[in-house]
């Protein structure tokens, strides 16, 4: 967006430009929430069918038993670590977003002056800190 020129941000309003940048934050937000919802429901779907599983063949059944708490310890263990990412990408997502909204606004103060690399220097530091998280 530092690289874009003055007609862009002179033929689209800034709370458009910011709006459609976090529309887009958004989108892959509510489809993290979808694949939860898709996970759950097909949970219950795992559960109704190791009962039939245990009404055909209880020995089979119980040595799936055996395999699936350590299977289920680790999805526990990697979703506390998830929870934890999100957040903290949460965090990083709106300082980027102040970051934008800041050169969006100011978009003339930063080309007047070329401060295109300080304010590229600020959004990569704020990416890293996303990365080095995942």
């Amino acid at each position: 967006m530092l690289r874009l020129p003055s007609e862009f941000f002179l033929n689209n309003p800034a709370g458009t430009i910011s709006s459609k940048l976090i529309f887009n934050v958004e989108q892959v937000t509510a489809a993290t929430t979808d694949s939860i919802m898709t996970l759950l429901k097909e949970g219950l779907t795992v559960i109704a069918l190791f009962g039939y599983l245990f009404y055909i063949n209880w020995r089979l059944t119980l040595v799936l038993m055996i395999v699936v708490p350590p299977v289920f310890w680790l999805i526990k263990r990697v979703s506390k670590r998830f929870a934890a990412l999100s957040m903290d990408i949460q965090d990083t997502m709106s300082a980027i977003s102040h970051i934008t909204n800041e050169a969006i606004t100011g978009y003339s103060v930063v080309k007047n002056y070329g401060g295109q690399s300080y304010e590229a220097a600020r959004l990569i530091k704020h990416q890293r800190t996303i990365l080095s998280k995942a």
